[in-house]
């Protein structure tokens, strides 16, 4: 079973509660994450699909991740939300995949987060990199 962890104040907080919970296969990922791209908190399928884990930022994605510029450029406009279809190239894998991303502006306790939804768009079917 998946652990999932919150990241407070810079410290990871194991949330026990959460981990009666089971989550199904091929649910969509989901993260929140704070202004700096500090993963605040994420689900075990975001885990999985970026190697990524609450406080670590997304700047350890490679530099010219579609993804990231995506999320750097919402972050400078005053929208409150945005969804794109973006071809994804992940760590370990040799093969791109169309996703959908959902990008939400949250207000939590006068503290900005992005609530960012990962959805793989075209269901199992692969688009070759050129």
């Amino acid at each position: 079973m998946p652990e999932f962890y919150e990241a407070k104040n810079g410290l990871l907080n194991q949330q026990p509660e959460l981990n009666i919970y089971k989550e199904l296969p091929n649910n969509k990922a989901f993260a929140i994450i704070n202004l700096e791209f500090e993963i605040v908190f994420c689900n075990d399928s975001f885990n999985k699909l970026f190697n990524l884990s609450p406080g670590e930022n997304l700047d350890l994605l490679p530099p010219n991740s579609d993804f990231l510029s995506l999320l750097k450029g919402f972050k400078d406009k005053k929208f409150r939300n945005l969804s794109s279809d973006i071809i994804l190239s992940l760590p370990g894998k040799y093969e791109s995949s169309l996703y959908q991303i959902g990008i939400d502006r949250v207000f939590l306790s006068k503290n900005q987060y992005f609530f960012v939804v990962v959805n793989h768009w075209n269901k199992g079917e692969h688009l070759k990199e050129r």
